[in-house]
């Protein structure tokens, strides 16, 4: 029975060991390939979207029918034991309870992103922020950002430069940033995102959630994979619901980079007029009762604070020029230039056209006080145009 028991026990050892060994094998493997796509999805749901988590997972789970498409999600959810790690291929999907919990900061962020690239080597990647949107800069909500903690949101332009960096390190292309928050799509935030991606898509005002769109845009994806950052986009709002968006534009970097001269060559009647004239700004949606102005008016697109207001931009300078009466060619210029060059594709959603259809695709800022201009001074827009200027002159 010993001679037995120890014949056993050394085949037992010899058949862990060759398990073992193509485990080791097939990890290597993995670790040395080149996928096609890879899907950075950064989850930071310790909030009230909490419970959409889990099907947008297996959505994108389910879209996976390629060898060569992977997604990486980092979630963080409202129970203080870290964020995980999601991996999912099509031969399945991998956790990892990771001991951080400030989803809200941007050295988490970064080290996600590097983790990644590290551990997935791409011909293309794409980004995808989820998570409640609110003020200009605010991006992806954290109730609870662990002991110590302090920062429950994310800010635009430090987000920015950390992808700016990894886009830089990356082995394949970056080829998208998508925004799939409330309310970011100003033109202040996609100029910050100028060097973050060849194209950048976000929405005007209010997402829903959880959306609908995964699976069905990866599995396009996996059929065919030589596809750039604007087709995805593009993949993205097609098989987006109507119910889940009013708009999605999508904008190019190389026309982010004309823009300061495009712009200012539009501001500079404005902020010529001795006394601006400014036109009233309304809500998103007439109120009961609301009377319409007697002069030039737009509408909000967002309003996401009592001293923050966005305003389609289009709508704005157009109602400028009309308060103050000047010659219209400048205006004219500029939006030809922005609908045939800036946005790369503007979608607004079938139930949304009778609310949203005049949108022309991003939004401006306009601050109701001195402070809350003043709160933005890192952004790029401000030091690089006279937008500032023309703020300031709409302040209450």
């Amino acid at each position: 029975m010993t001679l037995i028991r120890a014949t056993l026990a050394v085949l037992l050892l010899l058949l862990a060991g060759g398990v073992f060994s193509a485990q080791d094998k097939a990890d290597k493997t993995e670790a040395a390939k080149t996928w096609e796509w890879v899907f950075f999805y950064y989850m930071a749901y310790d909030n009230n979207l909490e419970g959409c988590g889990p099907p947008i997972l297996k959505m994108l789970h389910e879209g996976i029918t390629s060898d060569n498409v992977a997604v990486v999600t980092f979630a963080d959810f409202r129970d203080k034991d870290g964020m995980i790690r999601y991996e999912a291929t099509k031969a399945g999907q991998k956790e990892t309870r990771l001991e951080i919990e400030s989803s809200a900061h941007e050295i988490t962020l970064k080290d996600q992103l590097e983790w990644t690239r590290d551990n997935y080597k791409a011909k293309r990647y794409a980004v995808v922020f989820l998570n409640h949107g609110s003020r200009l800069s605010e991006m992806s909500h954290d109730e609870h950002p662990g002991k110590g903690a302090t920062q429950n949101w994310l800010h635009v332009v430090k987000v920015a430069e950390v992808l700016t960096e990894w886009r830089e390190s990356l082995p394949g292309k970056l080829e998208l940033l998508f925004v799939q928050q409330c309310g970011k799509g100003n033109l202040e935030n996609y100029h910050a995102f100028r060097k973050s991606a060849p194209y950048v898509m976000a929405s005007q005002t209010v997402v829903g959630a959880p959306n609908y769109y995964y699976t069905d845009a990866l599995k396009a994806i996996c059929a065919k994979p030589d596809v750039d950052g604007k087709a995805v986009a593009s993949l993205f709002k097609t098989h987006e619901t109507n119910n889940m968006f009013t708009t999605y534009t999508t904008v190019n970097d190389e026309a982010l980079e004309d823009l300061p001269g495009k712009l200012d060559a539009v501001l500079k009647p404005l902020l010529a007029v001795k006394e601006l004239k400014r036109p009233a700004i309304l809500a998103e949606r007439p109120r009961r009762g609301e009377r319409k102005p007697e002069g030039a008016f737009c509408r909000m697109c967002f309003e996401p604070a009592r001293d923050e207001r966005m305003v389609d931009g289009l709508a704005l300078l157009t109602a400028l020029y009309d308060a103050n009466e000047l010659d219209k060619k400048p205006l004219e210029t500029f939006a030809e230039w922005v609908k045939k060059t800036l946005i790369t594709e503007h979608k607004v959603s079938p139930a949304r056209e009778a609310h949203a259809g005049t949108w022309c695709g991003f939004s401006l800022y306009v601050p109701k006080t001195q402070a809350a201009l003043d709160r933005y001074e890192d952004y790029p827009i401000y030091a690089d145009t006279k937008l500032k200027d023309l703020a300031a002159k709409l302040i209450d």
